[in-house]
């Protein structure tokens, strides 16, 4: 390589517009495993940006939504388990 072209490469290395990241993971994704989504769903309600990230709707959509089928999806719980709520039910469809 001549001058130049060093001169070239060393200038693109060093004025490449690369945005530093402000966390690795986000913290609701970093617990996501460890936590039961009773836990996790309250916290995606608190921050908008990351509950339409997370669904890609609004909560008042998803609230909506979950309003006009819930009646066709719940189950009943009985004596050997709990039902899975119609909540979860959605959350999972969307996600």
């Amino acid at each position: 390589m001549d001058e130049d072209q060093l001169l070239a490469c060393y200038y693109l290395l060093n004025t490449s517009k690369s945005r530093k990241r402000e966390r690795w993971v986000h913290e609701l994704m970093a617990v996501r495993e460890k936590e039961d989504f009773k836990i996790l769903f309250p916290h995606l309600v608190k921050d908008p940006k990351k509950f339409f990230n997370y669904f890609r709707m609004s909560h008042e959509t998803f609230e909506e939504l979950l309003a006009a089928i819930e009646p066709s999806i719940t189950k009943q719980d009985t004596n050997m388990r709990n039902c899975i709520t119609a909540k979860e039910k959605l959350a999972v469809t969307l996600r």
